[in-house]
C-alpha cells in the first residue's frame, strides 16, 4: 500500500496569489519528523509561522473574519514561535479581542 504524503506548501506563491483559503490551510500544515534519538519534532512550524505572518497581509474585507478565526486557534498551537506569530499578526491587525481571550485564559 503506497502512502500520499501532503505537499509542503509554496506560502509565498499563495501569498503573492492572494489565496486566502490556501495560506490559512497552510497555517495548519504539519510534518512530523524524529530526530536521530527518536525525538518528534514538527518540521511544518516554519511553514505555520509564515503562513500566519503572511494573512496579515491578506486580512480584507470579507476574508478578514475568517482569518481572524484562524488566528485565534493559532494562539493554541504547540509551537511557541507560530503562537508568537499569531499575537503579533493579531496585534498588527488591532484585534485586541483574541488576544484579551488568551491572556484570561491561561
Amino acid at each position: 500500500m503506497r502512502f500520499f504524503q501532503r505537499r509542503k506548501p509554496n506560502v509565498k506563491s499563495l501569498a503573492k496569489a492572494g489565496e486566502v483559503d490556501g495560506l490559512v490551510n497552510a497555517s495548519r500544515y504539519s510534518e512530523m519528523l524524529a530526530t536521530d534519538e527518536g525525538v518528534p519534532v514538527d518540521a511544518g512550524a516554519s511553514v505555520r509561522e509564515e503562513a500566519i505572518v503572511a494573512l496579515a497581509d491578506a486580512a480584507e474585507g470579507e476574508d478578514r473574519d475568517a482569518i481572524v478565526r484562524r488566528l485565534r486557534e493559532a494562539l493554541a498551537d504547540p509551537v511557541e514561535r507560530v503562537r508568537r506569530a499569531a499575537v503579533m499578526t493579531l496585534y498588527r491587525l488591532e484585534e485586541a479581542g483574541p488576544l484579551a481571550e488568551a491572556v484570561a485564559a491561561a
